[in-house]
């Protein structure tokens, strides 16, 4: 879907260790999902690190109390990280190293299943094009709400800097410079033999064109 779409622009998901520790090539690392920007990018600049997989918000204790050497943090916790942990490496630096730079970092999207008819995929996607313009206009009203209700993990301005960086103006559609970006990220999965096939985002869109034409 060509929505409620999450991009870093200089910034993104964080490998962190314990300050002053020194990770061998074989270091232990915990990640959050096999099947994650962070999880491909890190595989394939530390192709003899030892992987494990966590929910992300177990990976912060792992690392502090010595389970693994070291983990990629994501979402809020690149925010709220313990003092006793330091930045290893940027995963942005590594994206800007694998695509050559000038892309922003896709790092999350929506999908829908392609056997859901083709003119609610559509009302679908409006619908929730809609949801985000809303929520991103009135970010500062819905995050005290969200903590009037106890619904998030962090203080509110913690929470208004998470949104300018992940739910902001360039969430609501896709635009031309993401979809390069999306399309670099298939590329060099593909590439380094993550994917089977070469993909092209355009390709997988909801064909929001058929509405005109059933109406014509």
């Amino acid at each position: 879907m060509k929505t409620a779409v999450s991009f870093g622009e200089g910034y993104g998901p964080k490998i962190v260790k314990l300050k002053d520790k020194k990770l061998k090539r074989n270091f232990k690392v915990a990640l959050s999902g096999e099947h994650t920007t962070n999880a491909m990018l890190f595989r394939i600049y530390y192709p003899e690190a030892r992987v494990v997989y966590k929910n992300f918000l177990e990976i912060e204790d792992a690392v502090l109390n010595g389970e693994v050497d070291a983990g990629v943090l994501i979402h809020e916790s690149i925010l709220t990280y313990n003092d006793k942990l330091e930045v290893e490496k940027e995963l942005w630096d590594i994206w800007v190293e694998l695509s050559g730079g000038n892309l922003p970092l896709p790092l999350g999207g929506m999908a829908i299943r392609r056997s859901i008819p083709i003119n609610r995929a559509i009302d679908y996607e409006n619908t929730l094009i809609k949801a985000v313009k809303v929520a991103t206009t009135h970010a500062k009203p819905l995050s005290r709400m969200l903590h009037e209700r106890d619904l998030v993990r962090v203080d509110e301005p913690t929470l208004q800097k998470y949104l300018s960086l992940y739910a902001n103006d360039d969430s609501v559609e896709l635009n031309e410079i993401q979809y390069k970006a999306i399309n670099k990220l298939f590329e060099i999965g593909f590439e380094n033999k993550f994917y089977d096939t070469l993909i092209k985002a355009e390709d997988f869109l909801v064909p929001n064109e058929y509405q005109n034409l059933r109406n014509s």
